[in-house]
């Protein structure tokens, strides 16, 4: 969990280190953010030479269900090679609609399978941050977005001042095939007289790239980040900024002290605090440390401790930064066979002495909703999301069997001896695929549908396996 971000921090880029020195609300100077949007295979090419070559950190917001899926959007390996400098990876939906001609469930759909996807290929701590695909947001895109992540960049031009700061409408300057490095001169010295946070946002990187406008040359490209790198702003992620846009130095609210200190009374396994209530978390956000674990605080939220096994999942998943959030509610007790959950905002982690503490998280947890959470089949979860199957998929195991999930398929259970039958074809590699539907009753059995065919089961044929 993090505090307001440090006066010096060190990224390691690229086998150089960059210390830089934002303070809190950007005071002093102001500071700047390299980002791109979409994960274009050119960005590799052309731009990650450049960004090594002057040591500059991006932000690359990326279209999840392009990865390894759609030409000239960039492999997992080589967005890797950003995330492996040290660049921060976020999240641009899976297809890039335009959440505001969606409905609430595909507007849902987009939001957390993106973040599930990328966390699952790059770690918890990809997918903080979101940015709206062609820059279109309403009131309830943003309200969908706020549950997910924490923060939105949209494309309203300008410059981020400390004061009325939104970490759910960054305000940017977009780069496109006509901004010339004097333009960029130009809003690095604004960004320095105002002392405000100048984020820059680029698209494809390379000459003679289509028609459309959204493309820099890479000679323009090379001064642009020429220019950042001489600007003598500090140059930082996305996260950093925004951490460092909301970090405080004051007090904590008054409802987050009453409340943190009513829960601990409550709470004797906590134990005594060691450390002061601190806050500056993403969404207001406050925390206090005890002995045996901490309590968080959020205005949406309220106090919430948080302990043991359950507590070390979450911090695995990155705090209330990651696909989480923060607590919505204490540890419940009283499940099947001595188990324990926590509900967050966008989740549960579930613990119990045999399975141990695993989060629950999006499609795949709806899916297992659906088959009664752990008094049903599948029982309770063994792991956490398992990410890097091929075509962006990810699973998750339970005591019973697992979850698939990937872009085209959606989520789906696989479970005994229609499971065992999938097991032989090579799982979602062989020429079945993934599962499409759940089981369902067939004939004098049941049978699952799958990408390349279907598992049929009968008590008198056992499972067979029929391809398209």
């Amino acid at each position: 969990m993090w505090s307001a971000i440090p006066l010096a921090f060190v990224l390691a880029l690229g086998g150089t280190s960059l210390v830089a020195a934002p303070a809190a609300n950007a005071a002093g100077g102001g500071m700047i953010s390299v980002t791109f949007d979409d994960g274009w295979t050119s960005q590799y090419n052309n731009a990650l030479p450049i960004l090594n070559k002057y040591g500059v950190p991006a932000t690359m917001y990326i279209i999840s269900g392009s990865v390894n899926a759609v030409p000239d959007y960039m492999t997992q390996a080589q967005i890797q090679a950003f995330a492996s400098r040290g660049d921060q990876i976020a999240a641009h939906t899976v297809t890039h609609a335009d959440l505001t001609t969606l409905t609430a469930a595909q507007v849902n759909t987009e939001l957390s399978q993106s973040k599930a996807t990328l966390q699952g290929m790059f770690g918890a701590s990809a997918a903080v941050d979101f940015a709206s695909p062609y820059g279109a947001y309403n009131a309830t895109t943003t309200a969908a977005v706020k549950s997910l992540y924490s923060s939105q960049r949209n494309t309203d031009g300008g410059y981020n001042a400390a004061a009325g700061f939104d970490p759910y409408n960054i305000l940017v300057q977009n780069v496109d095939s006509t901004t010339t490095p004097a333009i960029v001169q130009g809003w690095i010295t604004e960004a320095k007289a105002s002392g405000t946070w100048l984020v820059l946002v680029y698209h494809e990187v390379g000459a003679n790239i289509g028609a459309d406008i959204y493309h820099t040359d890479t000679a323009v490209l090379d001064a642009h980040m020429a220019a950042v790198k001489n600007s003598g702003l500090p140059m930082v992620t996305i996260r950093q900024g925004v951490e460092a846009m909301t970090s405080t130095t004051t007090g904590p609210p008054a409802a987050a002290t009453s409340a943190i200190n009513a829960l601990a009374a409550a709470t004797p396994r906590l134990g005594a605090p060691s450390g002061n209530i601190t806050c500056g978390l993403v969404s207001g956000g406050c925390y206090r440390l005890y002995q045996g674990g901490a309590i968080n605080w959020s205005p949406a939220t309220g106090a919430h401790y948080s302990l043991g096994a359950i507590r070390q999942t979450w911090a695995a998943t990155n705090y209330e930064r990651g696909r989480l959030g923060y607590p919505t509610t204490d540890e419940v007790g009283g499940l099947v066979n001595g188990g324990v959950y926590q509900l967050y905002q966008g989740g549960a982690i579930n613990w119990s002495p045999a399975s141990g503490a695993h989060y629950s998280l999006g499609a795949i947890r709806q899916t297992w909703a659906a088959t009664n959470f752990e008094r049903g089949r599948l029982g309770y979860p063994t792991t956490d999301e398992i990410g890097g199957l091929i075509n962006g998929g990810v699973y998750q195991l339970y005591q019973g069997g697992a979850i698939n999930w990937s872009p085209a398929s959606g989520a789906h259970y696989s479970l005994g001896a229609i499971r065992q039958a999938w097991a032989t074809t090579g799982y979602e590699r062989g020429r079945l695929g993934y599962p499409v539907t759940d089981e369902f009753a067939s004939g004098n059995g049941v049978a699952q549908d799958y990408q390349g065919g279907r598992i049929s089961w009968a008590a008198t044929g056992g499972a067979v396996v029929s391809y398209r």
